[in-house]
């Protein structure tokens, strides 16, 4: 039986999948187990009948003529599947398994004849200057080129018995070239030298074919929102023909899709290096930079709002901050005249210790707009979270609109957000609340948590009392 690969995320197509068809399957391998090739036969005949050629029937075609011994048949069929049903063909290496087997091994065979032919020539000149020319009459010198024509011959015919199992093996057909070249016979050496020509157009053509179904099956996965499959896919087109301009856009759609949009930019670069006019690409190109800008500007504030809660000069500090001034230049590439990315690499520089820096970063943003607030960029996204915020626990146990959750929301946005300290708890609370909110009903947690907030809210009350400010986050 064939051995296979196995694949996460493709499948082969639905028939294998049907009680019919595993019947079918049991059946076949039987019949070629046992060698009743006429019955194995009746089988795909039968199955040709009800369902025509596809897929499978070529493919069991193959491994039975594979078992009649049928070896050149078989490898046609399997050549065939690898290009025209790739998808099919993913987790099936009969083909390479024939590559290898036949072809390789007779062309690596033949590969050292041909240096060991190449090794005696050259050993022969060495000792005898002399006998390097061919026309030498020496009965000695005539003899050792009588016998190395023999031998280069002989080779050829090596390689013609594997042109005689695949006729378009570039790697036969160029060692052709060169034997009859060595041999002085110009009329196959030209002969040979057009059919390289030939050979070569007809893989382009069939790695062409394998490109254009790869796509096919990728637009179905895609049209179903499939993107991981959809790569699987393309992948395989990108094996056999890595710069195909069709499979690495598809490719990036899919990357894009999937917020992995470094990968999917580099895939579009690809294609514009070697198609600067690809317009398709083009457009890619700047939806992928304006998310990339987007996103490294996104990665820059989380890291250096990070970075300001830790303890200055600490090393967490200063990684956080260099890992935001990446981003904000990264930003800052694409867009350089962006207020927000310079602003940030404005306070990783102070951060760091860099006033020449900063200084010279700030002016730069004096030029652009003389009015901006460089720390704007975190009252911003500070107030933005927070306005998106909810008291996560408040409302689990009180709900949305009750006045200890109103409350408690107040005192949040009127008291804790103005100071660092209260800046701080909200920033532990985001990472605890959230967990907390989730616990089942009737928690002890829950129930505790119930508690600590009544208290809180009265205390709180009772010192806006005594303080003048009663109903202040009311």
């Amino acid at each position: 039986m064939s051995a296979e690969k196995t694949e996460k995320g493709l499948k082969p197509q639905n028939e294998f999948f049907t009680d019919a068809q595993r019947d079918f399957n049991g059946a076949f391998e039987d019949a070629l187990l046992l060698e009743r090739f006429d019955a194995a036969q009746a089988q795909l005949d039968e199955l040709k009948k009800q369902n025509g050629e596809t897929a499978a029937y070529f493919y069991r075609l193959g491994r039975l003529r594979e078992k009649q011994g049928q070896k050149k048949e078989a490898y046609e069929y399997f050549r065939r599947l690898f290009f025209e049903w790739p998808v099919f063909m993913h987790d099936k290496y009969d083909y390479e398994r024939f590559r290898q087997d036949v072809i390789q091994d007779s062309l690596n065979k033949c590969r050292a004849q041909w240096n060991q032919l190449i090794a005696k020539t050259s050993r022969f000149i060495e000792e005898n200057p002399d006998a390097h020319d061919r026309d030498n009459t020496a009965p000695f010198a005539k003899a050792f080129w009588h016998s190395h024509r023999e031998d280069l011959e002989g080779l050829a015919r090596s390689y013609i018995a594997i042109l005689d199992f695949e006729p378009n093996e570039t790697a036969a057909i160029q060692a052709l070239v060169q034997i009859y070249t060595e041999l002085g016979d110009v009329e196959h050496q030209s002969f040979f030298q057009n059919r390289l020509t030939d050979a070569r157009r007809y893989w382009r053509d069939l790695t062409e074919t394998r490109s254009q179904a790869t796509c096919a099956a990728a637009k179905k996965h895609e049209e179903s929102a499939h993107y991981d499959a959809v790569i699987e896919v393309v992948n395989l087109g990108l094996e056999t023909d890595p710069l195909h301009p069709d499979l690495l856009l598809a490719k990036a759609e899919a990357l894009q899709k999937l917020k992995h949009l470094k990968e999917g930019h580099a895939c579009v670069l690809a294609v514009l290096k070697n198609n600067p006019n690809n317009s398709r690409a083009q457009r890619l190109k700047k939806a992928l930079e304006a998310q990339v800008f987007d996103m490294n500007l996104k990665e820059g504030l989380d890291l250096l709002s990070k970075a300001e809660l830790e303890k200055p000069g600490s090393q967490g500090q200063i990684s956080k901050v260099e890992s935001a001034l990446s981003r904000f230049l990264d930003a800052i590439a694409f867009d350089g005249n962006n207020l927000t990315a310079l602003a940030g690499v404005y306070r990783c520089h102070i951060r760091s210790a860099e006033p020449l820096k900063a200084q010279k970063t700030m002016e730069r943003i004096r030029q652009i707009d003389s009015t901006f607030d460089v720390y704007s960029i975190f009252r911003d996204k500070a107030e933005k979270e927070e306005k998106d915020e909810l008291c996560f626990v408040a409302t689990r146990v009180f709900g949305k609109e009750h006045p200890e959750t109103i409350f408690l929301r107040g005192w949040r946005d009127n008291c804790l957000r103005h100071y660092r300290p209260g800046r701080v708890f909200i920033s532990l609370y985001r990472r605890v609340g959230p967990a907390l909110a989730k616990l089942p009903p009737g928690s002890d947690v829950l129930r505790l948590s119930r508690m600590a907030i009544c208290l809180l809210t009265g205390f709180l009350r009772t010192l806006l009392h005594f303080t003048g400010r009663q109903g202040q986050f009311d």
